[in-house]
């Protein structure tokens, strides 16, 4: 049952995680509306969005997603400069 109290959230979401709450609309409602179209309708409202997807917040949160890419690049730099540390010394990386 979905609350129409429902916290406001984003306003757009990655197409990904649309695709995952129409996956549970589609189950409980049948498929005779595409995500596409559930899409040019205004897709899902908050609500819909909690009762299919429980977890759409954490995965559109820009936070969240800016910080694993962080995480992400952080490894990536570490890795690179040991590279470089090993080339400038003579070591085969």
């Amino acid at each position: 049952m979905m609350d129409r109290r429902s916290k406001p959230g984003p306003l757009s979401v990655p197409w990904a995680v649309a695709e995952r709450s129409w996956a549970a609309y589609a189950q409980q409602y049948g498929t005779q509306q595409s995500v596409e179209r559930m899409a040019e309708r205004g897709g899902f409202y908050w609500g819909e969005m909690d009762a299919q997807c429980p977890e759409w917040r954490e995965a559109t949160d820009a936070w969240v997603l800016l910080a694993k890419e962080n995480v992400d690049l952080k490894a990536e730099v570490a890795r690179l400069t040991l590279e470089l540390e090993q080339v400038r010394g003579g070591v085969a990386p």
